[in-house]
């Protein structure tokens, strides 16, 4: 039975001591932040704004003469978790699933990639009217849970109405703003038995690996072979959940290596 108390009590002040670890780091990169903010807007001249060193010695120091504030921590983990972008290789569209007609509520800026569309030639037009394979679509968004229909191939229709020839994936998540439909691009000869072929040969390369290393960079080779990304990284989590890159792979080699650099746990989206 003490045993047990004892392990309580060391996990409940293992689980404190990590929370205060992470609201030291989150402080410690607002200032971080205020002063690469400083930086970059520094003058052609050498003068620097309001977080310079009025000393002159030209080392810069942050701006927070009152300290940091909760409404800094709130802003600064709020740029960290929601920056409004998305991946160049697909397009996002926010679909009103309470109204019948399913409108298009929102939509990325980079529309016309895909659709020949701006978005305000989209917005409120039944996010239907887009794509051939109507039907494929509305049986996936009658299911409970959308994410088991995914990925749902369908071809977008043509502006000016001919026959669609662009394959793509959306992958449909339901969120207290509507449907989020993620419309993403699908290679000619992509198919679901090339799919399954490529991630079985992965499998049973994993499968060969006899260190934890080289599966660690065989994964990141996978996923990078997979997705296309320029980039793809494997974190190693430390006790205070600052994240370490452990593996690496870079296609495109004019990309600096960030193998090794260690990244604060506020990095991570909560």
């Amino acid at each position: 039975m003490r045993r047990t108390a004892y392990g309580m009590a060391g996990k409940e002040a293992l689980s404190r001591d990590l929370h205060e670890n992470r609201q030291k780091q989150l402080k410690e990169d607002v200032v971080a932040l205020d002063t690469f903010e400083a930086t970059a807007s520094s003058g052609n001249d050498g003068t620097h704004n309001s977080g310079s060193d009025p000393s002159g010695s030209g080392d810069l120091q942050p701006s927070r003469p009152n300290g940091i504030k909760s409404g800094d921590l709130e802003r600064y983990t709020g740029d960290l978790n929601y920056r409004g972008l998305i991946m160049s290789h697909g397009v996002l569209m926010v679909v009103k699933d309470s109204d019948p007609a399913m409108p298009v509520h929102g939509i990325s800026d980079n529309s016309a990639s895909l659709f020949g569309r701006e978005p305000p030639e989209m917005f409120g037009v039944p996010m239907l009217d887009f794509f051939e394979e109507r039907s494929r679509i509305q049986s996936a968004i009658t299911m409970k849970d959308v994410s088991l229909a995914n990925p749902v191939t369908v071809t977008v229709k043509p502006k000016d109405g001919s026959k669609g020839v662009s394959k793509v994936n959306l992958i449909l998540h339901r969120s207290e703003h509507g449907l989020l439909v993620d419309v993403e691009t699908l290679p000619p000869t992509e198919n679901s038995f090339a799919a399954h072929q490529r991630v079985r040969v992965g499998i049973n390369k994993l499968q060969s690996t006899d260190n934890v290393a080289s599966m660690c960079q065989l994964v990141v080779e996978e996923v990078s072979s997979t997705t296309g990304y320029d980039r793809c990284m494997m974190y190693k989590f430390h006790e205070d959940m600052h994240g370490e890159v452990i593996s690496e792979c870079r296609p495109n080699e004019n990309l600096d290596s960030l193998l090794g650099i260690h990244y604060p746990a506020t990095d991570v989206p909560q």
